[in-house]
């Protein structure tokens, strides 16, 4: 079952050339995620009847029961299939306190989108420049999936997932968080609070059914 939340809280504006929104823009996944969760309610629905009908139990036991049962194999990477794009990934949980030594960490699987169709979509920079901004919006994306599925990625984990140097990691988190965002790394996570300014536009995003790829894939450029 999903649960409401206000995260992930990194929300990052980006103008098309006609000065369009790109957050307004619909995509395929977009859709796709909210026909899935049609989809999905409409099969809880029939498995509380047939729990009703089968079993004698109340409607309210049947709606207990099929929400654990989604609980447990609908959210758990573990029993969910990575689709194309996507990767499964070993990370520390996010419940784990700052500087406990990671081999005696509880570490969280979570499925992480490296690459969407969107991501070169209305890119602002220009040959060399081009790959960094798109890696900052993978670097925004996949943390706040990580965040989003109770794990936190780490510098390292960002740097061997996105392929580059732990240096240039560090490098564009400072970028971002110039710009009023705090990616949610482990080592950052303590930070969020005050200093982002999106929480706002984050709480409507998700009331709208977005998912959180959909909530983090914008250009960090102001």
């Amino acid at each position: 079952m999903k649960k409401l939340t206000f995260e992930p809280l990194f929300i990052i504006f980006s103008k098309t050339q006609k000065g369009t929104n790109v957050m307004e823009q619909i995509t395929p996944s977009s859709r796709d995620a909210q026909v899935q969760r049609l989809k999905l309610k409409n099969l809880s629905q029939q498995m509380k009847n047939l729990a009703v009908e089968g079993t004698g139990i109340s409607p309210w036991e049947a709606e207990v029961l099929i929400d654990t049962i989604e609980e447990i194999y609908f959210t758990d990477p573990d029993f969910r299939e990575a689709r194309q794009g996507q990767l499964k990934y070993s990370c520390v949980s996010s419940s784990e306190p700052p500087g406990k030594p990671i081999s005696e960490c509880h570490m969280a699987t979570v499925i992480l989108t490296l690459f969407e169709d969107y991501d070169k979509q209305n890119l602002s920079y220009l040959n060399k420049d081009a790959s960094i901004e798109l890696r900052h919006r993978r670097l925004l994306r996949i943390t706040s999936e990580a965040r989003e599925q109770g794990g936190l990625l780490s510098q390292e984990d960002l740097s061997e997932i996105l392929m580059c140097d732990v240096r240039t990691i560090r490098r564009d988190i400072a970028i971002l968080r110039e710009q009023g965002i705090v990616v949610p790394t482990r080592g950052t996570i303590k930070d969020i609070g005050p200093g982002v300014s999106h929480r706002g536009l984050a709480v409507r995003l998700w009331l709208e059914g977005k998912e959180p790829t959909e909530v983090a894939r914008f250009a960090v450029k102001k």
